[in-house]
């Protein structure tokens, strides 16, 4: 498995640096199945100014710890330098880039035979419920197809019917009036009848209280005056005591009251 590691780091001289005039990198490594240890060499001249002949050496050495996080088989492990770049910053620090290249192969843990059961176990459960997922839409989707099936079959009988209820309401309502025009009727002869029977009664309460001898008689009416006496009124209108008392009661007669006067010849 191929890896690239970046090693960053800045390096200060003592003294101005004008320019690098050579440089190396040598590199010591140490490597476990997880691990990767050592240290790189850096040396090389330098020129304190643009004009001097001299050229001044320098050596740096930059101890490294690299954790791969996966086990490689160190056999098949390699490590080497990749690249290196380097820059001069301000006046006295050098900036150097380095990138570790790291290769091989990973060591893959052989499983024993209850590891891979387990293993098979989780999948064949996986496929079940995948498998169980599959039915339930399918089943869901069957009853979609039935509850739609239903509806448009639904939805059909309802227009063949529709026809046929408008029919019975209308007999119906025709019932209904018909019914209704005859309680009327009957109602109007209930009425006429009652009004017919009121005025027989009322005609028979008029008359009820006479005789047919007494139906060709004509009354007057008489205010009792303080001066009048039961012989004053029996000579004025020449009547008996027995005819005024069939209409009067003359036991207590006094004045304002209204007596009734047969006034029918003899």
């Amino acid at each position: 498995m191929r890896k690239i590691v970046p090693f960053n780091n800045v390096l200060s001289f003592n003294t101005d640096v004008c320019e690098i005039t050579a440089i190396s990198l040598e590199h010591d490594i140490n490597t476990t199945s997880d691990l990767i240890s050592g240290q790189f060499h850096i040396s090389g001249e330098y020129k304190i100014t643009d004009g001097d002949i001299l050229r001044e050496e320098f050596n740096f050495d930059l101890p490294f710890d690299i954790a791969l996080g996966q086990e490689y088989d160190r056999n098949t492990l390699v490590v080497d330098i990749d690249d290196f770049r380097y820059e001069l910053v301000d006046r006295n620090k050098l900036k150097v880039n380095i990138d570790l290249y790291i290769d091989g192969e990973i060591i893959v843990e052989e499983k024993n035979d209850s590891e891979m059961m387990v293993e098979q176990e989780e999948v064949a459960l996986g496929d079940e419920g995948v498998q169980e997922g599959m039915m339930e839409e399918e089943d869901n989707n069957n009853e979609g197809d039935i509850d739609e099936t239903l509806e448009e079959e639904m939805g059909e009988d309802n227009l063949e019917v529709e026809p046929e209820r408008i029919e019975l309401l209308d007999e119906m309502l025709k019932d209904k009036e018909e019914d209704s025009m005859e309680n009327v009727e009957i109602n109007n002869e209930n009425v006429n009848n009652n009004n017919n029977d009121n005025n027989n009664d009322n005609s028979n309460n008029i008359f009820s209280g006479f005789n047919e001898e007494e139906k060709y008689v004509t009354y007057r009416v008489h205010r009792v005056m303080e001066t009048d006496t039961i012989d004053k009124l029996l000579e004025e209108y020449n009547i008996t005591k027995e005819e005024l008392s069939k209409y009067n009661v003359i036991e207590n007669i006094k004045p304002g009251d209204k007596l009734i006067i047969p006034t029918n010849d003899k």
